[in-house]
């Protein structure tokens, strides 16, 4: 079965990823307030919205990395979360960065990581530090590290932010690759509109911790950023957050 096709079948299933009327208080303040919302296996879901209107809380939120004050989340399957910054161990070769944590050792523990490095154009540096490592190759790193717990769910909360333009489309091809190759289900934090029309199945866009407007993106890949209905998309976010046309 294509991937197309596994990702049109699944999608009667239940929900990889759910909020019902999320709420999330820090003290005084409501970051979420009556979030909703629901993500078919296999799909990629881009949230959008500016800073501090609760985008990466849905996710830790997603993660079990927080708690919700009301409401209720579901996730279905092995989740994995890829953050802006890598957060690679700087005393740890890669290989060793990516394999942190996993629950082998020895021979199958390295074999494990070189394989997900494969996976990602980075083989060739399992063994280089850190600190060498280009921007793009640490978020390569991160994505592997994140794939070698074999994720049915993988969360990724601005990854690409502190890219260049280049990268960052390098970046997307690498990330549709595995994700047409492993049919795991995506939900992308990002402040870049073009970027989440670009990779995403559907768009919610946050405001205030609220939902401001949630869509589906028919077209297929890859897509024109030139063409009316992705510049009407494009006009349709932006409107919703307030941002003028240029």
């Amino acid at each position: 079965m294509t991937a197309v096709a596994r990702h049109t079948a699944v999608e009667r299933e239940a929900p990889a990823l759910s909020a019902a009327a999320v709420r999330k208080d820090f003290g005084e303040r409501t970051v979420l307030d009556g979030v909703s919302l629901s993500v078919p296996r296999g799909r990629i879901l881009a949230i959008v919205g500016e800073s501090g209107c609760g985008k990466s809380t849905l996710l830790r939120l997603f993660a079990g990395l927080e708690t919700v004050t009301s409401g209720s989340v579901g996730v279905d399957g092995n989740v994995s979360i890829a953050f802006q910054d890598s957060r690679l161990l700087p005393w740890l070769k890669v290989w060793e960065n990516v394999a942190f944590g996993l629950p082998v050792s020895g021979a199958e523990r390295r074999a494990k990581a070189l394989a997900v490095l494969e996976e990602v154009g980075l083989r060739r540096l399992s063994e280089a530090w850190p600190a060498t490592l280009s921007g793009g190759e640490g978020q390569r790193v991160a994505l592997a590290r994140a794939l070698i717990r074999d994720p049915s769910v993988l969360l990724l909360d601005e990854p690409f932010g502190a890219l260049d333009a280049l990268t960052r489309i390098r970046m997307h091809a690498l990330l549709l690759g595995l994700w047409k190759k492993h049919g795991f289900t995506v939900a992308l934090v990002t402040h870049d509109v073009d970027e989440a029309l670009t990779l995403a199945d559907s768009v919610v866009v946050l405001g205030s911790g609220r939902v401001l407007d949630q869509f589906d993106i028919p077209a297929s890949r890859p897509r024109n950023r030139l063409d009316a209905t992705f510049g009407r998309q494009r006009e349709r976010v932006l409107g919703r957050l307030g941002v003028p046309s240029l």
